[in-house]
């Protein structure tokens, strides 16, 4: 997969266009900008460039921890305005995605992306040159059709490259009875075990009616993604409810999950992001002594995996009659540490035994085990 530091090297890249709507000249200008932990698409929307120049709208599209960068950016004859990219994070391979807005969406906003192709594959080799093959442009036929050209990698390898165009519109432009489909939110992430829902909306434009069909793929082995309603009637716009239930045993790691809809010959598809994440106990020390009627202490230690940012509540099995547990603090977000404190009695019987210190998030349940010694104080 791209690392950070290979996206770094390619987020510098700039594409700009210039078109005249109505005696209105505009520029519009994107290029990539650090974005949290992660690198977005930065656009601008300029009136008058040859004059005297005005923002009149910006915005960066990040909608989660992806990495997005070689952007290209462009206007249709409605004012819609469109940007291709490309995508990818140590765990999705480079994939070809697009967003866009219509005037009338809030101002500085971008609508959820959709998907041309998620890449199969990752460069290797310590090759860090990437996206000599990325513009988009409008048909001169319709001034309305855009199409994106971007490269992808159908395995992992080094100079494989594969070039995908893809073309989608805006029904505001083309007057064509269709419909769309976006989904909200965009990511969500979820421990093994967990479960998490998406909302997709489908909406008619000029005119459309008909049923919605609809089904996802790239559901993930270790868990189940179930649409209800699996159907829509449009107009007017409805929703259908996408709910992903992982199983304890699903890896960790993120995946694209797309939503299709079809009616007749008309297709539209929206991405999601799925985010599986952990983490980890350690113990310190592995092993402990201690007098019967005293107590003894025990650090573990929560260490997140793929981006683990949830609540982990901690409780203890394996220990001796007599004995208690207790933690402080008794939970921890994301990562930290916390101290077991061990606490025995004159009933406490002398031996040693296997203590378990368990964190539990949502549906994830971790351990470890440490060893406790309890002597007689003879």
């Amino acid at each position: 997969m791209f690392s950070s530091t290979e996206t770094a090297r390619v987020a510098i890249l700039r594409h700009e266009r210039l078109r005249n709507l109505n005696g209105t000249e505009y520029l519009v200008v994107n290029h990539s900008v650090t974005a949290g932990s992660s690198v977005g698409v930065r656009w601008y929307q300029i009136t008058n460039p040859n004059g005297t120049p005005n923002v009149a709208q910006q915005g960066t599209f990040a909608p989660d921890s992806t990495y997005r960068w070689m952007g290209s950016i462009e206007m249709d004859s409605a004012g819609d305005i469109a940007v291709g990219y490309s995508a990818s994070s140590s765990s999705i391979h480079p994939a070809v995605r697009f967003s866009g807005r219509v005037p009338s969406d809030p101002a500085g906003t971008m609508e959820s992306e959709d998907s041309i192709i998620e890449g199969p594959g990752s460069q290797t080799g310590g090759l860090t040159r990437w996206g000599d093959y990325s513009g988009i442009s409008i048909d001169p036929s319709d001034d309305c059709t855009f199409f994106y050209t971007n490269e992808y990698l159908p395995s992992d390898g080094s100079f494989n490259w594969n070039t995908r165009v893809g073309s989608f519109s805006f029904p505001s432009c083309t007057g064509t009875p269709v419909f769309s489909l976006a989904a909200s939110p965009s990511s969500q992430s979820t421990v093994p075990g967990g479960s998490v829902s998406y909302t997709a909306t489908a909406t008619p434009f000029n005119g459309f009616s008909g049923t919605v069909s609809l089904t996802v793929t790239g559901c993930p082995t270790g868990a189940t993604c179930t649409l209800n309603p699996t159907s829509l009637s449009l107009p007017p716009a409805g929703n259908s409810t996408l709910t992903v239930q992982t199983s304890s045993s699903i890896p960790i790691g993120s995946y694209v999950l797309t939503i299709r809809g079809t009616s007749g010959n008309v297709t539209q598809s929206t991405a999601v992001t799925l985010t599986v994440s952990s983490f980890t106990i350690v113990p310190s020390p592995a092993s402990q002594t201690v007098k019967r009627g005293s107590s003894t202490t025990y650090t573990a230690t929560v260490r997140p995996m793929n981006g683990f940012n949830g609540v982990v509540t901690f409780s203890a099995s394996g220990l001796p009659a007599n004995a208690t547990a207790k933690f402080n603090p008794t939970s921890i977000t994301g990562s930290g540490n916390t101290v077991v404190t061990i606490s025995t009695t004159k009933k406490t019987p002398a031996g040693t035994f296997t203590l378990s210190i368990i964190g539990t998030s949502g549906g994830s349940s971790k351990s470890t085990t440490v060893s406790l010694k309890v002597t007689n104080g003879k």
